[in-house]
Formats: C-alpha cells, sequence, structure tokens
C-alpha cells in the first residue's frame, strides 16, 4: 500500500517556518502594502549600514593605536 503521508521525522524545506514567522493574505491586501514592505527594508538596509560603519570605525580606531607614535 505505501508509506503514511504523514511520517514521523521526515521534514519538507518547503514547509519550513519562515524566519519572519506567519504571513497574512490580508497584508498583502491592505493599501499600505507597499509603505509597509519598504519601510521594512530600508530599516534592515539601515541596520546593515551601522554595522559597517562600526566595524570601519574599529578599524579606524585599531590602525591608529598600532601606528608608531
Amino acid at each position: 500500500m505505501g508509506r503514511s503521508a504523514h511520517v514521523p521525522g521526515l521534514t519538507n524545506p518547503d514547509h519550513s517556518t519562515m524566519d519572519r514567522g506567519l504571513h497574512s493574505i490580508a497584508d498583502d491586501l491592505a493599501e499600505t502594502w507597499l509603505e509597509d514592505w519598504a519601510g521594512v527594508g530600508l530599516r534592515e538596509l539601515e541596520a546593515l549600514l551601522a554595522k559597517h560603519a562600526a566595524f570601519l570605525g574599529y578599524l579606524d580606531e585599531r590602525t591608529t593605536e598600532l601606528e608608531p607614535s
């Protein structure tokens, strides 16, 4: 007869939980979906740029400490 569709331990990557949580179709139908989507993207981009700026600041600080006086 074949294997049951509900075999424990077998997972399909297509059915795994997304990092951002559940998604509601009502969010896609809202009038502000584009602004919401762009806002999330901009916040993520700003956070990434802030991390890079902090790392560059750290590198600048380290190079000035290592330079001979």
